[in-house]
C-alpha cells in the first residue's frame, strides 16, 4: 500500500510548502520548469544561493514541491505574478546607490 507516515489527501490545507503559492516568483517558477523541465536543477541551484533555508524545506518535502510545481499556471495568474515580480524589482533600491549622507554632485 501507501505507507510513509503523511496525511497527504486532495484536501492539503496547511502543507509546508503552501506558502510557495502565494509567492510569485515561484508561480513564474512552476511556470518555467512546466515549459522547461530541464530548468529545474538549474533554478535550484540559484535558490540554493540566494535562499538556502527554503532550498533546505523544499529538500525535507520533496513530494509537496513536485505535487505545487506540477501544478497548471492560469494565465492571469501568470500574467499577475510577473506585474508583481516587476513591481517589487522597481521598488528595490538599485545597490549602486551612494551610502546615506553621501552628497551626489
Amino acid at each position: 500500500g501507501a505507507g510513509g507516515g503523511t496525511m497527504a489527501g486532495p484536501m492539503e490545507n496547511e502543507g509546508p510548502l503552501d506558502f510557495l503559492r502565494r509567492l510569485p516568483h515561484f508561480t513564474l517558477m512552476r511556470h518555467t520548469i512546466q515549459q522547461q523541465p530541464t530548468q529545474l536543477p538549474v533554478l535550484l541551484q540559484q535558490l540554493g544561493r540566494t535562499n538556502p533555508q527554503l532550498l533546505s524545506l523544499i529538500n525535507q518535502n520533496q513530494a509537496a514541491f513536485v505535487t505545487a510545481i506540477n501544478e497548471p499556471v492560469e494565465q492571469p495568474a501568470l500574467e499577475e505574478a510577473i506585474r508583481q515580480v516587476q513591481e517589487m524589482e522597481q521598488s528595490a533600491p538599485p545597490p549602486t546607490d551612494p551610502p546615506p549622507g553621501t552628497i551626489t554632485v
